[in-house]
């Protein structure tokens, strides 16, 4: 009975023992099948390394996998005598036989300097390995713009309001301008070709200057005309005051006895002195 107990797990044990030898065997062959995946690798980078030698082409840095990009481990600066970070000099920055060389570790097991890895994964450096688009000058952005040219332009006689030309473009979605931005860009596409006319509580009419004389009657500016000039000095004024730039906390008013005295000659009774200060300039 103790004698067959003992062939029992005998058998069992070789039967353990063959069950290892096959997993070994396999384990063999995939570390053989990595081995050669690795060698095969070297000798990829290495024609590839040669074969830009030859072109003259600069080589840039092969990006590793980008899952790992949050993962992946910052190793403290080495610092130097001077205190200072240890970094390869300038003209190993791009040096495409270390970045191969580096760059056939796996992502988990890659480690970097803290300023080689803030080097490869600047900002300047993705967007120079990002794709570039060219934008033709054919290459119409606002399409409901260019349909409101298009049906301007199809028809020259007719008088347009800025509402009628903005429906169309609010109803395709576009730009969502403003009646005056689009009358600005109505303007700086056909440049002088085109006529408004603006009046406080009426929408701009727009008209096209070769077909406006068969409506309106066009006439040059009088230089006699006193009250056309008066409007536009005065709506220059206003604008270069607007654009001034004034201390608004800080008020310092100085007037002179003879100012004070010839204002009041011009208009009696309109100012009071207690709200203007005088003040005597020093000699």
């Amino acid at each position: 009975m103790a004698n067959s107990d003992v062939l029992i797990e005998l058998r069992q044990l070789r039967g353990q023992v063959r069950d290892l030898n096959l997993a070994r065997s396999g384990h063999d062959d995939v570390v053989r099948d990595l081995g050669d995946a690795v060698a095969s690798l070297k000798k990829e980078n290495a024609e590839l390394r040669e074969e830009l030698g030859k072109r003259g082409v600069p080589a840039s840095p092969v990006p590793l996998p980008r899952r790992r990009v949050g993962a992946w481990p910052q190793v403290k600066n080495r610092e130097t005598s001077r205190g200072r970070p240890q970094t390869p000099p300038p003209a190993t920055w791009n040096s495409f036989a270390i970045l191969v060389d580096e760059c056939t570790e796996e992502g988990d097991d890659a480690r970097y300097h803290a300023d080689c890895r803030q080097r490869f994964f600047s900002f300047r450096s993705l967007l120079g390995q990002a794709p570039t688009c060219r934008i033709t000058e054919d290459t119409d952005e606002d399409h409901p713009f260019a349909s409101v040219v298009k049906k301007m332009t199809a028809d020259r006689s007719r008088m347009w309001n800025s509402i009628e030309l903005l429906a169309p473009d609010t109803e395709l979605n576009g730009d969502r301008l403003s009646r005056r931005t689009l009358i600005q860009k109505l303007q700086q596409t056909f440049d002088s070709e085109l006529i408004v006319l603006s009046s406080p509580g009426i929408a701009d009419i727009i008209a096209f200057r070769s077909c406006a004389s068969q409506t309106l009657r066009l006439v040059n500016v009088d230089e006699d005309d006193s009250e056309s000039i008066a409007m536009q000095a005065s709506k220059q004024i206003i604008q270069d005051v607007k654009n001034m730039d004034m201390d608004k906390g800080h008020y310092n008013i100085s007037i002179s006895k003879d100012i004070l005295q010839a204002l009041e000659r011009v208009g009696p009774g309109r100012i009071r002195t207690r709200d203007i200060e005088l003040t005597t300039p020093r000699r």
